[in-house]
């Protein structure tokens, strides 16, 4: 199964005056976030992101795990 996820960066000229654009500014790199839907309760999931570059090359990162909620929730 894949799933969607959107992408964005924080650069230091997106945020307002010091402390946060001079004293320890660290380019956290990308964000990553997903809505996962229709889960069945107490699993365990695994999971990998991929980042492709405007070169087209592609890259992953290592394999991740959670174990869902042990009750339905229901998100809406």
């Amino acid at each position: 199964m894949f799933m969607r996820c959107t992408e964005f960066a924080i650069k230091s000229d997106c945020l307002k005056g010091a402390p946060a654009r001079t004293v320890g500014w660290r380019d956290p790199g990308f964000i990553h976030t997903s809505l996962l839907k229709d889960l069945w309760p107490n699993q365990m999931y695994t999971y990998k992101l991929w980042h492709k570059f405007q070169n087209d090359t592609i890259i992953w990162s290592e394999t991740y795990q959670f174990k869902s909620s042990p009750f339905p929730v229901n998100a809406g």
